[in-house]
This record gives structure tokens, sequence and C-alpha cells, in this order.
């Protein structure tokens, strides 16, 4: 996508990419279930590898098109100083941001995609099915609000303003379903709205970790910023479990909304930090 794209339509092509991810997790309970149901879970665990074999045969059959130079001759060509060494540069102030933003991020998103349902039986005495509706209302939200952020990020520029924006209106509306009564309808309401905020600010985050990539050394950056993503999956759980079996489901909703606050602190460090660079930086 950085190599491939043109910048003035990259936001909206980081916003397909993700919404393509979203849609294939969507996707894949439903696919995986049919098929498991209708012929047996071989068949279904064959046909849970058969779009990596079509995704394989279409990346072999597109190499002369998707092969880029290499982090050196990109930065030779842009007339960049020479890459500094790996750790110099995973940990500099603005890729150690990018690392702790999706942790952050990471630890939000785990309360509310996957313990969503049961903290809604306990905070509101909700049947379960309006609980696991209420995921599939996040995750659609989320997917609209990527499509509407890759246009508002191509048109603006400003991602740190865009993100802020997005994740204080979906930090917002999940301390409003944790200390608001709500009817079913309000909360499903209140709960596409974080997740179509949240989502709006995921093109703007890729393009904010692009920036912060020294030239040639996109690939390596992106790898150690999404690893953050494990760190708070690791953690998230636990907690959130803990909170859940204490019977307090609204300290659940207050750590995502803590979480998603202290993102928006680490997207102003990440914009400071890049805008520090040293010429020749991407």
């Amino acid at each position: 996508l950085g190599k491939r794209v043109r910048p003035e339509r990259m936001g909206r092509a980081f916003s397909v990419h993700t919404i393509g991810g979203t849609l294939g997790w969507a996707a894949a309970p439903v696919f995986v279930t049919l098929l498991a149901t209708s012929f047996g879970w071989r068949v279904a665990l064959v046909g849970a590898a058969v779009p990596g074999l079509l995704i394989l045969a279409a990346l072999l059959a597109s190499r002369p098109d998707i092969a880029i130079p290499t982090g050196h001759e990109q930065a030779r060509a842009s007339g960049a100083a020479p890459q500094g060494s790996l750790l110099g540069t995973l940990f500099g102030r603005a890729i150690l941001g990018c690392f702790l933003f999706f942790a952050l991020q990471s630890i939000a998103m785990i309360a509310l995609q996957g313990f969503l349902p049961a903290t809604l039986v306990q905070l509101h005495g909700v049947p379960l099915v309006l609980g696991t509706t209420a995921v599939t209302t996040f995750i659609l939200g989320s997917a609209v609000g990527t499509g509407i952020g890759g246009l508002l990020a191509d048109r603006s520029g400003r991602q740190d303003w865009l993100m802020s924006g997005g994740l204080g209106i979906g930090a917002v509306c999940m301390l409003a379903v944790g200390f608001l009564p709500l009817n079913d309808a309000m909360l499903l309401a209140l709960v596409a709205v974080a997740g179509a905020a949240v989502g709006a600010t995921t093109p703007s985050r890729d393009l904010m970790v692009r920036a912060a990539a020294p030239v040639g050394s996109t690939g390596k950056v992106f790898g150690f910023a999404y690893s953050g993503l494990d760190l708070g999956a690791t953690f998230a759980p636990t907690l959130v479990g803990l909170l859940l079996d204490r019977g307090q489901p609204q300290l659940v909703m207050v750590m995502a909304a803590v979480a998603t606050f202290l993102s928006i602190l680490v997207t102003w460090l990440i914009t400071s930090a890049s805008q520090a660079k040293p010429a020749g930086a991407a």
C-alpha cells in the first residue's frame, strides 16, 4: 500500500484494507459454521484454508506488480540519511509511542468486542442475545466509520485532530454505556456511534505510523507497532474477567474509556516526535 498507492489516496487505501479485514472477521464464523454443520468439521477446516491458498496464488501471479525496492534502495533514492541500527530505529520516541498506542487500543477493543455481551448482561440486565447484537453493531459501526475516516484523512491531512476527535467521542460513548440508564435502542445507538467514531480513526492511525517510520524502515516499524496489540491482548482478558467476576461491569467500561483517552495523549506525543524527525525521514 505504501509504495503502490498515490499519497493523496493513502487514507482511502488504508480504510479499504481495514474494512476488508473487518468484514472478513465478521464473515468467518458464519462461513466456517455453515460448512461444519452441513459437511462436518474436516470440510470446514479445509474450507478455512482455501481463501489463504487463493491469496497465495494471487500474490504469486502479481509478483511483478507488487515488487518494491529494498529499504536501502528506498533510502538512497530519496536522498535520506543512512538507516541507523534496528534498535535505534524501533526505540525512538515516535515508534515507541506507536507501540504504546496499539497496546492501549488493544485493551479497549478486547474489553468491548470480547467481553461486551457479559458486561452488558451484568450492567443493564439485558438478554445475552442483545449483548451479542451490540458487538455486531459495534463492528458494523466501525466498518462504516473506517470508510468515512479514509475520506476525511485524505482531505484534512490533520491525523492528530481526526484521531483526537474520534477517540474522544468513542470514549464518551463508552462511559455513557457504563453509567447512564439506557433502553435497548439507546444502548445499541451508543455502541454504534462508539464503533463508528473509533473506526474513523483507523486510516489516520496507519498514516500516523507511516509518517513516524524512517525511510526504508516502514515494514519493521509497522511490525513492531502492531505487536503492541499482542501486549494489550496479554493482560486485558485477565483484568476484564477479574472485574466481571467481582461484579464490577462499570469498571470494564471505565477501563476501555481510560485506555482510549490515553490513546489521545499518545497520539500527540507521536505527532510531536514525528515532526522533530531529522530531514530525509519518511
